[in-house]
């Protein structure tokens, strides 16, 4: 077993426990998977982040998240929407999203062709 496996049991336990993460021990999960490109399970963290209500306290945690998701390889209009989710998802934690990563969403939009829904 792998430390992110590891990692990723003791989340599980403690959530089914009813135990709230606090943003620094979810920010770590997170920010481990993105620098070993574990996408997939770096998307995982930050889903039970948000769904816990737990606020990020940098945009390391999600930036490369969403910049990800929005130019992957999957189809084009589902990354779009899976992008759009995040940062609604956010916003609706009231989380002040950095510019810069509304912009990661704005871009592929636009690469998309999809001018009018980038504005």
């Amino acid at each position: 077993e792998n430390q992110l496996q590891h990692a990723q049991r003791w989340v599980l336990r403690l959530r089914a426990k009813g135990y709230k993460l606090d943003a620094k021990t979810y920010e770590a999960c997170v920010i481990h998977c993105v620098r070993n490109e574990d996408w997939s399970h770096a998307e995982e963290f930050l889903d039970w982040q948000l769904r816990d209500r737990v606020l990020p306290k940098s945009k390391l945690v999600y930036s490369d998240v969403i910049k990800h998701v929005a130019y992957s390889k999957e189809s084009r209009m589902n990354r779009i929407c899976l992008a759009e989710n995040w940062l609604r998802r956010l916003f609706h934690l009231g989380v002040k999203v950095e510019t810069s990563v509304i912009n990661f969403v704005i871009d592929a939009q636009a690469q998309m062709g999809q001018a009018a829904r980038a504005r």
